[in-house]
């Protein structure tokens, strides 16, 4: 018997199913596989109710595909069902998958071995091939209590991505971490000041301004000096890290390989 034998497995497709070899392997393992259109997901969210794997297509940009996820990783009832994206091979799309919360993708030229044990991994069967550990949204309740008894933690990030703006705040509001946003550079000292924050999240590239230019003067100001600053980006060079590290950042996370509740535990001991 596979892994996947009596599993609820959904394709979610722009158009028409595009992947139906993965869908008739699966079938033939014992899977209960169905393939909707995008559209039809966001007409009626009940279909989510016994599903164990979505598989979503993100090879096209195809806005509600990703609504479609930013949705899922807001949901608490939704949070445990593991999520595959099948993407471009470049590293953009890579990255925007993984940040919405997939589990692991499936290059759109990857054999079909690789993506039978990607499918199988999400079950519990180990993988070599895997890219990222399942993004999870959820809190240990009796933790989450323990650690806000310590100390408040309040989070103001510069964030230019509103997708990721998004899920920030999902993860944020279910780990009852207050939060502020600045969608862009104009000012920040000034909302940063009035906000007062228990840590500070930088992202490197926002529009034309460069987060490490924010960092520096963070540090400038008597009264903001001793808050704790993430730079939180897919930039990723020596360089920059070593920039950050001199301007003093406490952390430098990338966007794509950070978990986010392992994000949210790094903003709760800087708060501390």
């Amino acid at each position: 018997m596979s892994v996947v034998t009596g599993k609820n497995i959904l394709f979610i497709e722009c158009n028409t199913a595009l992947h139906e070899t993965l869908m008739k392997q699966l079938q033939d393992m014992g899977a209960h596989v169905a393939q909707v259109n995008c559209d039809s997901v966001m007409a009626n969210p009940s279909l989510f109710d016994t599903l164990d794997l979505i598989i979503i297509n993100l090879e096209k940009s195809c806005h509600v595909c990703r609504e479609i996820l930013v949705n899922l990783q807001k949901s608490t009832k939704n949070q445990s069902i593991p999520i595959l994206a099948f993407v471009d091979k470049t590293e953009q799309k890579i990255n925007e998958a993984l940040i919405l919360g997939a589990a692991d993708y499936i290059l759109s030229n990857e054999d079909m071995t690789t993506s039978l044990q990607k499918v199988k991994a999400t079950f519990g069967l180990p993988d070599t091939h895997a890219g990222v550990t399942m993004v999870d949204l959820t809190e240990n309740k009796a933790q989450t209590d323990r650690e806000e008894t310590c100390a408040e933690t309040k989070v103001f990030v510069v964030e230019d991505d509103p997708l990721l703006r998004s899920l920030l705040a999902a993860k944020f509001e279910v780990s009852s971490v207050l939060f502020d946003f600045s969608a862009d550079g104009l000012n920040v000292i000034d909302k940063i000041r009035a906000y007062n924050p228990t840590v500070i999240v930088l992202d490197i590239m926002i529009g034309g301004i460069n987060g490490l230019d924010i960092l520096e003067d963070i540090k400038k100001e008597a009264d903001l000096a001793k808050v704790p600053v993430v730079i939180f980006s897919n930039q990723d060079s020596y360089e920059e890290r070593l920039r950050a590290e001199k301007a003093g950042a406490n952390s430098f996370l990338v966007k794509a390989t950070t978990d986010l509740s392992a994000f949210v535990k790094v903003l709760r001991e800087l708060s501390r």
